[in-house]
């Protein structure tokens, strides 16, 4: 697929991968294609393979009984979908939706969900010889959900390991029920 057209964001994007990425030891020069989004005014980054779709952000209903980083759920392409408030979930300050904002449709093993975005503006490749670990100051609980962090054109991007994420929304659900 040409490079040119996995930049358009508004269309589904489509993995490059069949399986887990390549060995960082076994190659050192390899990279891994990373979605770029804003939460506030933080930057963030999750694996593109695991991106099905981005979608304006649209009616999110409510569902009772849910933990606050479940901000309900959307009817999606015959799907009923959680949608995550990250910011919630990683304690940032919260803020409120605009023109901008998105939802990534996210697939992390067998489970599908929604990932509210501020504004997605980026697909880059990222070298995994330039990804430090997170930052050691912060919590367990947010460090786990962390895969490390990347200074990239003068900006530092947060990259989220989605598999903790869900798993351990589905943990912190099992414990508030």
């Amino acid at each position: 697929m040409e490079t040119t057209e996995r930049t358009k964001l508004g269309k589904i994007l489509e993995s490059d991968s069949a399986g887990p990425v390549r060995d960082i030891q076994a190659d050192p020069i390899a990279t891994r294609e990373f979605l770029c989004f804003l939460l506030g005014e933080e930057n963030y980054g999750v694996e593109a393979f695991q991106v099905n779709e981005i979608i304006p952000r649209q009616t999110i209903n409510p569902v009772p009984c849910t933990p606050d980083w479940v901000l309900g759920a959307i009817y999606f392409r015959g799907q009923i979908l959680p949608i995550i408030d990250l910011k919630i979930l990683l304690g940032l300050p919260g803020s409120q939706a605009s023109p901008h904002s998105r939802i990534l449709i996210v697939q992390s093993q067998d489970i599908s969900a929604g990932i509210n975005a501020d504004q997605v503006y980026e697909l880059t490749q990222i070298p995994v010889d330039k990804i430090q670990p997170p930052l050691t100051v912060l919590e367990k609980i947010k460090s786990d959900y962390l895969m490390g962090e990347v200074l990239l054109n003068n900006r530092l991007i947060i990259l989220l390991n989605l598999d903790q994420v869900i798993e351990g929304a589905r943990i912190q659900r099992r414990k508030t029920s």
